[in-house]
């Protein structure tokens, strides 16, 4: 096997534990986030209806009622990603551009996101 190959499989066997443990960051994270959704509701109008924080990256689902070609409203939901980091004036700053390090928390924020928006769908289409 050659020398690239084993460097990819010894970098592969690294991510996958570091992936695991995201994921259960991940999901404390969720229900926490969720916690705080009830106290935000309160506190806010135009809010999000779902965030989840993954370290330093955050994925924001909005909800969005349009009405279609006939006039009957639907449900659309958006997703934002981003990266927060510090500048070098040690101001918070926020971008949508990632590095290697970001992308399995860009997955995992990504993949929860993902369970929300679809969460939300099957209901509404229960209650249809």
């Amino acid at each position: 096997m050659s020398q690239r190959k084993l460097k990819l499989r010894a970098t592969l066997a690294e991510f996958h534990p570091k992936q695991v443990l995201l994921l259960n960051y991940n999901r404390i994270n969720y229900a926490g986030e969720m916690k705080m959704g009830k106290n935000e509701k309160k506190k806010t109008g135009d809010k999000p209806a779902f965030k989840i924080r993954v370290g330093n990256v955050t994925a924001t689902v909005w909800k969005n009622v349009n009405k279609n070609k006939e006039g009957e409203p639907f449900t659309a939901y958006n997703t934002d990603i981003i990266r927060s980091y510090l500048d070098k004036d040690e101001n918070w700053q926020t971008t949508s551009s990632f590095g290697l390090a970001d992308l399995p928390k860009v997955i995992a924020a990504a993949q929860e996101a993902y369970k929300f928006i679809a969460v939300k769908t099957e209901e509404a289409d229960e209650e249809e």
